[in-house]
C-alpha cells in the first residue's frame, strides 16, 4: 500500500528493498515450518498456504509494476480484485495451520501428562513394594533373633 503514496524514486526503491527483504523473512519461515511440520495433514495445508502466497506475490508484483508505469488507477482496480483477496486466503491457510499446530500440542501434551502419571503410579508402587520388602527383612531379621535357642538367649551363670 505505501507503493501508493511514494512521491520520489529513492522512496519507492527503499520501499520495494523492505518489501523484498520481507519476501526473503517469509520463504525462511515457511522452508522452516516445512522442515519442522510432520502431519501429512499440515503438509497439505502448508502447500495451500505456499500456493496462495505465491498467488498473492504474483499479483502484488502486477500491481507494483502498473504503478512504476504510472498506471494508478489500474493498479488500485488490480489491487481491489487480486492481492487483497488473496491475502484474505493466505490468513485462512495460516489460521488452519495455527489451529492444527495448536491442536497436536494439546494432544500431545495430555499424552505426555498421561505418561508421567503412569510413570509416577509406577514409581509409588516400586516404592511400597520395596518398603513391604524392607519391612518383612527386618521382622524376619527379628524374629530369628528371637526364635534363637533359650541356651543361646540366655546370659550364662
Amino acid at each position: 500500500m505505501e507503493l501508493f503514496f511514494v512521491t520520489t524514486p529513492e522512496e519507492r526503491s527503499r520501499i520495494l528493498g523492505v518489501i523484498d527483504q520481507n519476501k526473503a523473512t517469509i520463504t525462511d519461515a515457511l522452508n522452516e515450518l516445512d522442515r519442522l511440520v510432520d502431519s501429512d495433514a499440515d503438509k497439505a495445508v502448508l502447500a495451500e498456504l505456499k500456493a496462495a502466497r505465491g498467488r498473492y506475490v504474483a499479483s502484488f508484483t502486477r500491481v507494483a509494476q502498473q504503478l512504476g508505469e504510472g498506471q494508478r488507477d489500474t493498479a488500485a482496480q488490480t489491487l481491489k480484485m487480486e492481492p487483497l483477496p488473496a491475502i484474505d486466503g493466505l490468513q485462512g491457510h495460516v489460521d488452519a495451520l495455527n489451529e492444527s499446530q495448536r491442536r497436536q500440542a494439546r494432544d500431545r501434551g495430555a499424552a505426555v501428562q498421561s505418561q508421567i502419571s503412569e510413570a509416577v503410579r509406577r514409581v509409588i508402587c516400586l516404592g511400597l513394594v520395596c518398603l513391604a520388602a524392607g519391612i518383612l527383612l527386618a521382622s524376619r531379621t527379628r524374629f530369628r533373633s528371637f526364635a534363637r535357642s533359650p541356651r543361646q538367649s540366655l546370659p550364662r551363670t
